[in-house]
């Protein structure tokens, strides 16, 4: 098992073709982030030793984190999550706040330090990474994958805007650790309502990082089920 800065220098690689397509063509990747529907769901993973595998349970009342008063459920080891048209107006849930506090420092749960440019600093909102259980069974929309020589962790955060806006970069590295870290250059346009964010960590054998960001909620990711404490990079 590689440890947690390894694991994330893996990631990079498989972001590279969209990171140097944005050099090639002289300008950021530009996309869109607006999420079509309210209606998360799909059918549930689990996830051991590299390898996927169906989750067959039922499994109620999953919230998401933070709380945005609306709870889903896994049953038949379907997970189905109902986003709420206005969080900030539902019963109970967090009050909406300046995202530029989630972008300033791109989402530094992971990697403090990438400065992200937003166009709005009035912009506010609530982001949701994952959905959690009392028990604390946790869900989230990514993948995993690699080879010999390269390792890509997929992650996907769901964020409600309460108008338009874009987040940017002409591109950066920084040093991570002992390691070379490279965000790609983009754009990403965010809709007033519910938007996905799709981040992707690629680390290579060589000991480079790529981190690529990029709007949307790829059909190919997973709805992965994980234990209290466990997650797949290593963070909780």
């Amino acid at each position: 098992m590689m440890n947690n800065k390894k694991s994330k220098f893996w990631i990079l690689a498989a972001a590279l073709p969209l990171f140097f397509a944005s050099c090639r063509d002289g300008g950021p990747v530009v996309t869109q982030a607006h999420l079509a529907s309210l209606s998360l769901s799909g059918a549930v993973y689990t996830h051991e030793y590299g390898q996927f595998a169906y989750f067959t349970g039922d499994i109620p009342g999953f919230a998401a984190m933070p709380d945005i008063g609306q709870t889903g459920e896994v049953a038949g080891g379907v997970f189905s999550f109902a986003l709420p048209a206005q969080p900030g107006a539902v019963a109970g849930a967090i009050a909406l706040e300046p995202l530029y506090y989630f972008f300033d420092y791109f989402f530094d749960d992971f990697f403090a330090g990438f400065y992200v440019n937003i166009s709005d600093r009035e912009a506010r909102g609530v982001s949701a990474r994952s959905f959690r259980t009392e028990g604390a069974e946790r869900i989230s929309r990514g993948n995993w994958s690699a080879s010999e020589y390269w390792q890509t962790d997929d992650f996907v955060v769901f964020v409600y805007a309460d108008r338009p806006f874009s987040i940017y970069s002409d591109g950066q590295t920084i040093a991570y650790g002992d390691f070379p870290l490279a965000l790609n250059a983009f754009r990403i346009d965010l809709s007033q309502g519910w938007n996905a964010i799709h981040e992707s960590y690629t680390f290579s054998a060589e000991n480079s990082v790529t981190v690529t960001l990029a709007g949307g909620n790829p059909a190919g990711l997973r709805w992965v089920l994980w234990s209290a404490g466990e997650t797949l990079d290593g963070q909780d």
